[in-house]
């Protein structure tokens, strides 16, 4: 019986993706690079994030890409919740499962966002700024005495799928965000969903 779900959240939870897609287009164009279609993208963005950036601007700072890309997504706009993640969200804390987050995102900004969105207080943790997923999940399970095996992991990248199998949980991918459904496919997760709707109906 699963009772605790770990959530990433950027192209998970939130609907980042063409917000992402956009501002990271931005900095192609501002550094003179040619633009990608969304479609590459998908297939091209990796985690880490740096190492992302540095294949294709090896010159570049941290800082000078990290400029231009909050430059972009300030222009890019926020489009909030994938549909129908809070009302989800809200039948699983009735239910009483365990919720966290933990993401390579800005915890700062997901706060705020989780916030936002009427759907901070649903959740236990919140963890942002992850270097190391896998080793994370072993701390969340430690922290809170949760159970590996009654434990789920829920990720839109294959970087998600391979941190839950090596923190012992169970990886579920989510084929709505950054990585597309075959490269999901070829990571091997336990389950591959398309919507937070099915997340819930494979719980019952």
């Amino acid at each position: 019986m699963i009772k605790n779900i770990l959530f990433d959240w950027s192209g998970t939870l939130m609907d980042d993706l063409t917000t992402i897609y956009k501002a990271t287009m931005y900095v192609f164009e501002k550094l003179g690079v040619k633009p990608m279609s969304f479609k590459e993208y998908r297939k091209k963005f990796s985690l880490p994030y740096m190492n992302f950036w540095k294949k294709h601007f090896p010159d570049c700072t941290k800082d000078q890409i990290l400029k231009l890309f909050r430059e972009g997504l300030d222009a890019s706009g926020d489009t909030g919740l994938y549909p129908g993640v809070k009302d989800v969200l809200k039948r699983l804390y009735d239910k009483g499962i365990k919720l966290v987050i933990m993401s390579s995102g800005s915890q700062e900004k997901i706060i705020a966002d989780a916030k936002r969105y009427r759907v901070f207080d649903y959740f236990q943790e919140i963890n942002g700024n992850i270097l190391d997923k896998a080793k994370v999940i072993t701390e969340i399970l430690q922290r809170n005495n949760f159970q590996p095996e009654e434990t789920i992991y829920v990720g839109d990248m294959s970087h998600d799928i391979k941190a839950g199998k090596k923190g012992g949980v169970v990886s579920i991918g989510i084929s709505w965000g950054h990585k597309p459904k075959e490269m999901l496919e070829a990571a091997n997760p336990d389950y591959l969903i398309s919507d937070i709707v099915e997340l819930e109906k494979l719980l019952d």
